[in-house]
């Protein structure tokens, strides 16, 4: 998790075993520092006050998964536009039994149909393009907003928001300016690197959210560099609060 590269491995593991035994099992699924902290704040109440999670870039249902095992009385609804990536979303959402529904749809700030680029790896799939890496195809995909899923969303009021679109999160917050004032949480994967032609900077997402009344209040996961000689953070997976409702938890 955060000290992993100053704490032997043993020791996070024997702070959450239930998701090392996760991280086993569907190991395409479970990434474990995310599914330990959704857990321990599942735990302490802090999602107590959420009503249903929307999942955006759902890819084969990694995060449906592990908040599904955070917070299993909670309706999910995922959005993922590739057809492949799809169908295995709707195989993982029958398999482990998650309550809501799965829509093969892009989002972004409007609505009519998109390009979505297609890499070797169906986690860097994106309607931007990647740096130093081939794209296999390019799908034309329907693509529409937040906002106007508001027939399919409009049973929530206190929403618990995740949205992980390979550097276009701008363009989904654009869309999204009402469904945010009923956001309790909204979990943002940001990246610290270029990876993406026109990728969201950090920067920007602080000032969008900050705008929006809501705080960076936890840092969920973390993607360091591999190589052993070399030190520093690709990505992070932030959780942002709307004002207030932390004291309220």
């Amino acid at each position: 998790m955060y000290l992993e590269h100053l704490v032997p491995k043993f020791i996070t593991v024997l702070s959450s075993p239930r998701c090392f035994i996760k991280r086993l099992l569907h190991r395409d699924l479970v990434s474990f520092g995310l599914m330990a902290n959704l857990n321990f704040l599942a735990k302490n109440g802090v999602f107590d006050k959420v009503d249903g999670i929307v999942d955006v870039g759902a890819n084969i249902g990694q995060f449906a998964y592990m908040a599904h095992t955070a917070l299993p009385d909670l309706a999910i609804y995922s959005y993922e536009p590739d057809p492949e990536c799809f169908n295995r979303l709707e195989h993982t959402f029958s398999e482990h039994k998650i309550q809501g529904k799965a829509f093969p749809i892009a989002l972004a700030d409007s609505e009519g149909s998109i390009n979505l680029n297609i890499y070797e790896s169906s986690a860097n799939n994106s309607i931007l393009s990647r740096h130093n890496e081939r794209v296999l195809s390019v799908k034309k995909v329907a693509c529409s907003t937040l906002d106007l899923q508001y027939d399919e969303l409009s049973s929530l009021k206190s929403i618990f928001l995740k949205i992980d679109v390979q550097g276009a999160e701008l363009a989904v917050l654009s869309g999204a300016v009402e469904l945010l004032k009923r956001c309790k949480f909204v979990q943002l994967e940001v990246s610290l690197v270029n990876a993406y032609s026109g990728n969201a900077h950090i920067a920007d997402i602080m000032a969008v959210m900050r705008s929006a009344d809501f705080s960076c209040w936890e840092i969920l996961d973390v993607l360091r560099k591999k190589k052993p000689n070399e030190l520093g953070i690709l990505e992070m997976d932030l959780l942002f609060a709307k004002t207030g409702v932390t004291n309220e938890s």
